[in-house]
């Protein structure tokens, strides 16, 4: 019995049931976490809810999941029944009892005094290298945790400012010279690792560029870690594509809300501030004449300021404070709150912040940990249009499906120390429109029909081997003994 056939059950005897709450009957009856609880009597209340006038049909179900679960629930009656623990009348101090220790382990025969005459045959020599041992162990173990504390803290004084991560994670050089090269990700075979657990060991990391990912799984499988992973390039990640990771919200200061977004493209604004630079030595230079003697310098400073507007105009850094203001009105910031310093806004406010930097940067490969937590519905429905029009990679981690239906493309499911690929799919009636997966396909919803046929052929084909391996042992069994019939 499995909580796949109570699952089936009820789906026969109640069909067109939400699967939410067929699996959460089927997990509750099977658990052995609610065995001091009368399962049946709640599965029954439950399902009351969803019978209606169907009361036959609802006494037909019971029984048959009374008969399922009988021996289940004689197992729990049976440990219910079992000693259990009692609370004395008054404290009792057992140093001073003249009892012993060893008289309740036998039928009144004492074998602490039997025995209390009689010489040890304990190998000291053995018992002393073994503890020895033990020692040696539980010092080293609690020297490997002092070196881990050591290394965080060590992490923690090393931490870097925004800029420069930013100028690290993504150089200048490499990301100008990404024109002529593919942003495609195909890694055959990677390793993840937080501490001492192992959270990927060979899986294969494959985005398409302009493809929206949405990376799924339980809680604690380690999503988040691959994304930081990602972002910190501790996956070989080709060099020419940038990387933006948005995870938790910026730092409060009296910076203008406007003026963080502008900022967040550190290479804009470090080019716009050479930009400055370079037109101040000119005009200085401009003011000693035409003397000989400054016609190299200013002919260098002529050629590089040359290269920072051409790189400028490449960056698009006319339209920045334009798209800066858009980008904070679509998630819910008017226009005296864009002028507000970043300080004085809340822990929800400053992720929409460092939300709408991200999107500003516009990176070639954006990495989002829930970031529908954080918003209005307002703000979502914008996000949603706004990342449907999205002309990069992105990988988002998300719990919620409506938002995973209206954004993926394709989904990932992170399981088992591995990365399984769900490719998208498009509508009949949308195929003649266009030849990417739709916005309103439900990516999701087909992920989740998918997984859910695939467990069950699985399953079918684990009972036919099941079977056939009986029926083989049945043949076995029953010519076991004679040679010339088992041939």
């Amino acid at each position: 019995m499995s909580s796949e056939d109570i699952a089936e059950e009820i789906r026969v005897s109640f069909p067109g049931t939400e699967e939410v709450i067929i699996q959460y009957l089927a997990g509750y009856l099977v658990d052995d976490a609610g065995e001091e609880e009368d399962v049946l009597q709640i599965a029954y209340h439950i399902l009351s809810s969803l019978a209606g006038d169907r009361a036959d049909t609802l006494k037909k179900l019971m029984s048959r999941l009374e008969d399922l679960l009988e021996e289940q629930l004689n197992a729990r009656l049976k440990r219910r029944s079992g000693p259990k623990l009692m609370k004395l009348d008054k404290v009792m101090d057992m140093s001073k009892s003249q009892i012993s220790n060893t008289i309740a382990l036998s039928e009144g025969v004492d074998l602490e005094s039997i025995n209390k005459g009689k010489a040890s045959r304990v190998d000291v020599k053995k018992l002393e290298k073994q503890e020895a041992k033990l020692r040696a162990k539980i010092e080293k173990r609690s020297k490997r945790d002092l070196y881990e504390g050591s290394k965080l803290l060590d992490a923690h004084r090393k931490q870097q400012t925004y800029e420069e991560m930013f100028m690290k994670i993504n150089p200048l050089e490499s990301t100008a010279s990404s024109r002529q090269k593919s942003k495609d990700i195909h890694l055959p075979s990677i390793d993840v690792s937080f501490g001492s657990n192992r959270i990927l060991s060979g899986a294969s990391l494959t985005l398409a560029h302009g493809r929206r990912y949405g990376l799924i799984g339980r809680n604690g499988v380690g999503k988040s870690t691959l994304l930081r992973h990602i972002a910190m390039r501790e996956v070989p990640i080709p060099p020419h594509i940038s990387i933006l990771f948005v995870e938790q919200e910026i730092v409060g200061d009296d910076t203008p809300a406007i003026q963080a977004v502008l900022k967040a493209d550190v290479w804009r604004d470090h080019l716009l501030k050479e930009e400055v630079s370079l037109n101040a030595k000119l005009t200085e230079l401009e003011a000693e004449g035409d003397e000989k003697r400054f016609e190299d310098v200013r002919e260098e400073l002529s050629t590089r300021l040359a290269e920072v507007h051409a790189r400028l105009s490449d960056m698009d850094a006319a339209s920045g404070p334009a798209r800066a203001a858009a980008l904070l009105a679509g998630l819910g910031f008017s226009e005296a709150d864009q002028g507000r310093p970043t300080k004085s806004f809340s822990g929800g406010w400053r992720m929409r912040l460092a939300l709408a930097r991200a999107l500003f940067v516009k990176p070639s490969l954006l990495l989002l940990d829930e970031p529908s937590n954080h918003i209005d519905l307002n703000a979502l429905a914008w996000l949603e249009d706004y990342l449907q029009t999205w002309t990069g990679t992105l990988l988002v981690v998300s719990h919620d499906r409506a938002f995973l239906d209206a954004i993926a493309t394709d989904i990932v499911h992170q399981h088992s120390g591995r990365l399984d690929y769900y490719k998208g799919w498009v509508p009949k009636d949308v195929q003649e429109y266009t030849s990417s997966p739709s916005p309103f396909c439900r990516n999701f919803t087909q992920f989740y029909s998918t997984k859910s046929e695939r467990d069950r052929n699985l399953r079918k084909e684990y009972e036919t081997q099941m079977e056939y391996r009986k029926h083989l042992q049945s043949f076995i069994d029953r010519w076991r003994y004679n040679a010339n019939r088992g041939e």
